[in-house]
């Protein structure tokens, strides 16, 4: 699940890791990483979608929830580090969606988490998958 650094990723954003987001050994939490990796994923929709994160579950009343998540640690982060968070989409399928994630440590470019995470485009209204809107869809691919 490793992916090779600048290997024609999708979006790339930094984010700085406050103190809020740290456990007592000051390390980054475990789940931010997840965290991290979903708030990348909303700010590429929210700077390039054809519709904002909010107005697509607000407005329009689809999402996609994780369905499946799984990540390896590589380095710790620790308060004060700039987070870099790259993504790219693995599969785009019928519902469904596979991004593949990677953390650096900017500061010396050290790997500090690989990811994967499988959504599925849900009709909030019904609760129930749906196909991936054809403006999504090509957004996505």
């Amino acid at each position: 699940m490793d992916l090779p650094k600048n290997l024609g990723l999708t979006y790339t954003t930094t984010r700085p890791v406050r103190f809020a987001d740290v456990d007592a050994a000051g390390w980054l939490y475990y789940p931010r990483f997840f965290e991290f990796c979903h708030n990348a994923f909303e700010d590429w929709v929210n700077e390039k979608g054809p519709v904002s994160y909010a107005q697509m579950v607000t407005k329009e009343r689809w999402g996609f929830p994780a369905v499946k998540a799984c990540g390896d640690y590589k380095a710790p982060l620790k308060h004060g580090d700039i987070a870099e968070i790259s993504f790219k989409i693995e599969h785009i399928g019928k519902a469904s969606l596979i991004t593949a994630y990677q953390i650096i440590r900017q500061s010396d470019q050290t790997l500090s988490f690989t990811g994967q995470i499988t959504t599925v485009c849900v009709d909030l209204k019904a609760a129930k998958s749906m196909p991936i809107p054809d403006a999504m869809r090509e957004f996505l691919g």
